[in-house]
């Protein structure tokens, strides 16, 4: 190269700069450092350049010298950490995918010199791939190109995305004439290149084959060069945002089944508020309807106890001794009625818990007034009625009402159930160790059947 002059060995583009540079050297006599950036064979190049002055035996500069050294590889590794890093701080601080698209083709584009970037995401119900961002530098962004994407679809296949998307692997075009490859038969997509004046276009998969979310397209308006190392670093950056795309999807998922399950929640609470209020109004009616009745019943029943009451004193002449004793049946019967009727108002009372128990009963007197409400139909059948108490029991803490209830059903059942001449009989037994008193009513009637005698405390059985 020796004697060729600069205008045989450097681009023209460039050459005035480095004329400028060599007189600065001259007129200064100082060295001067330079970054070069130049293309070959479809390759950018990065090359750091110092010149120097070569000098005379008089001390003249009669040249420029200078030392070029390649540093694409170091340079391109620099720009791709940035990136990379750019790229993770951009999923850290967005919280949703359509804040983070934008953003994301943003530090690609400014990083790795590109100046029009689209995200491509995965329709899974249409099974097409959909524009979902688009980023582009000011003198790009107003073109029909820049415009255009958000009204596409690309089938699996079709077009450079959908070829991506088919195959899980990067894909790269370059020419104006490529716009038919990029876009597949698509009219007027040449013209749209051609305004937007990009060269080459280079897109890679988010994600790794069947999850693959999208495809990412990123054009220039010169050739640039597609290696090895920007593939992995894509491949690379592809899986973060396939990962934060899953993860803000679950995410979604999760925050909708969440408020699903509130809405529910809420509706459920509404109905069992509306169950209880009606249950409310149900028991206040019950109440209300308990209440009348046991007035309704009160009334001629104190009736029949005054008239047994003014009878058994003499009030209306004197009474023989059969007739006094049935007279006090039915004051008995009448007390054990009022009894029953006092018992159904306090219902209120049981439900709430508050039900007081009254002074100790006395063993003697209760069993004597069971027997006596039976005693009659028992005479009827002819039977023996006979009860023993346990001397060592007289009194023990319950509801008289209730326990004497209790009693008046088992007696009254073991006579529906003896045949007549038969017998029928009440035991009272204490045990001091337990604390407690055991009654027994038997008969001589026909039993119950060994297999149902687990039933024959249930509520519904007979």
């Amino acid at each position: 190269m020796k004697g060729r002059p600069q205008e045989d060995l450097f681009p023209p583009e460039r050459l005035e700069t480095w004329k400028k540079e060599d007189q600065q050297v001259i007129a200064t006599g100082s060295p001067l450092n330079v970054e070069e950036q130049y293309g070959f064979n479809g390759c950018l190049y990065t090359h750091s350049i110092v010149k120097f002055p070569l000098y005379e035996r008089d001390g003249k500069v009669y040249a420029v010298g200078g030392i070029s050294t390649d540093i694409t590889v170091h340079k391109q590794n620099a720009v791709r950490q940035a990136t990379r890093l750019a790229v993770t701080r951009v999923l850290a601080e967005t919280t949703t995918v359509g804040a983070a698209a934008p953003r994301l083709l943003q530090v690609m584009c400014e990083h790795l010199g590109w100046q029009l970037g689209e995200m491509w995401q995965v329709d899974a119900a249409r099974n097409v791939l959909r524009c979902t961002a688009v980023w582009a530098e000011p003198s790009l962004a107003t073109t029909a190109f820049a415009q255009a994407p958000r009204s596409r679809t690309f089938a699996q296949g079709v077009g450079l995305p959908g070829r991506v998307w088919d195959s899980g692997q990067p894909g790269r075009l370059d020419g104006r004439a490529a716009a038919g490859l990029l876009f597949g038969a698509e009219v007027g997509a040449e013209a749209e290149v051609e305004q937007a004046g990009l060269q080459s276009v280079c897109a890679f998969p988010v994600g790794v084959g069947e999850n693959c979310d999208g495809v990412m397209c990123f054009y220039c308006q010169t050739s640039r060069p597609f290696d090895e190392s920007l593939a992995e670093m894509m491949a690379d950056i592809g899986q973060q945002i396939s990962q934060f795309i899953k993860r803000k999807r679950a995410e979604a998922t999760l925050k909708e089944e969440r408020a699903s399950l509130a809405r529910l929640v809420e509706e459920r609470t509404a109905d069992l508020k509306a169950i209880n209020e009606e249950l409310g109004r149900a028991v206040r009616s019950r109440d209300e309807f308990l209440a009348m009745m046991s007035h309704e019943l009160r009334t001629p029943l104190h009736a029949i106890l005054t008239l047994s009451e003014s009878l058994q004193e003499g009030v209306y002449g004197d009474l023989n001794e059969k007739q006094g004793h049935s007279l006090r049946t039915i004051e008995e019967s009448g007390r054990h009625l009022l009894d029953l009727i006092n018992d159904i108002l306090d219902i209120a009372k049981i439900e709430a818990g508050k039900v007081v128990l009254r002074p100790p009963v006395t063993l003697e007197s209760l069993c004597c007034s069971s027997l006596k409400l039976i005693r009659e139909a028992a005479q009827k059948k002819h039977l023996v009625v006979s009860h023993s108490l346990d001397a060592a029991v007289q009194t023990m803490q319950a509801d008289e009402r209730r326990l004497k209830q209790i009693l008046v059903n088992l007696l009254s059942n073991a006579v529906k159930f003896t045949p007549d001449g038969g017998a029928i009989g009440l035991e009272v037994r204490g045990d001091a160790g337990k604390g407690v008193v055991h009654f027994t009513v038997w008969d001589t009637g026909i039993g119950i059947d060994a297999s149902e005698s687990a039933c024959c405390s249930s509520r519904s059985s007979r």
